[in-house]
């Protein structure tokens, strides 16, 4: 396969093999230097969907590499995020600043919605949501978006009124969004309590025929 777009193609497809050899093949495209960028930072992707830990050294190692706007280091990272939940942190903050490329300062920041929404993280998105650049504002709705936590909630609320009309409307759009999740889960939850009362009322139906069969 010769062209890079055929072997850009076929890593992101690997990430459907949920097996070891198939991270450990992608851990190596990741980290070969003859190979284009892009299909490095489809490899990069591709390994944060597997889910393998042992291959967040890989990814590590290719934050370091530098290449066109920065996709194979912006790819790593969102993997990252994946692989290590909360434990990646600390490496996100260190792309946070403002004087970080912008795509990597994009990434990490929409990196931050693979996280478990504690203050820290929602202090580190409300600081991100006031920049003045739409870019940045963006990922910050990327982030919530992933989370789908009402923890975010206000952040979004805030932004669905940015200057921005691309700002504003992904903003109304992550609410809409998050909005039906939690629908979903509390209808999911009045269905299970309707269910629990079928079962009881089975149950007593039960005891008493069986009370009546005695007789």
């Amino acid at each position: 396969m010769q062209h890079p777009k055929v072997r850009r193609a076929v890593v992101r497809a690997l990430a459907g093999f949920k097996e070891r050899d198939v991270a450990e093949r992608l851990a190596k495209v990741l980290l070969d230097e003859s190979e284009s960028y892009y299909v490095r930072a489809e490899a990069a992707s591709s390994l944060g969907k597997l889910g393998f830990r042992e291959h967040s050294e890989a990814l590590a190692k290719a934050l370091e590499t530098k290449s066109h706007n920065h996709v194979i280091a912006a790819s790593a990272l969102e993997s990252l995020a994946l692989l290590l939940g909360d434990e990646a942190l600390s490496i996100l903050e260190r792309y946070l600043a403002p004087l970080t490329p912008m795509p990597l300062r994009r990434a990490a920041i929409a990196s931050l919605g693979y996280l478990t929404p504690t203050q820290k993280v929602l202090s580190l998105l409300e600081q991100a949501s006031r920049s003045r650049h739409p870019h940045v504002k963006l990922a910050v709705v990327s982030a919530c978006t992933r989370s789908l936590s009402p923890k975010v909630m206000p952040i979004l609320e805030r932004l669905q009124s940015d200057v921005s009309g691309r700002v504003a409307r992904s903003a109304r759009d992550a609410l809409e969004q998050i909005r039906r999740h939690l629908e979903k889960g509390e209808e999911y939850r009045k269905l299970r309590e309707e269910i629990e009362k079928l079962r009881e009322e089975e149950r007593r139906l039960s005891e008493r025929i069986e009370k009546l069969e005695k007789r």
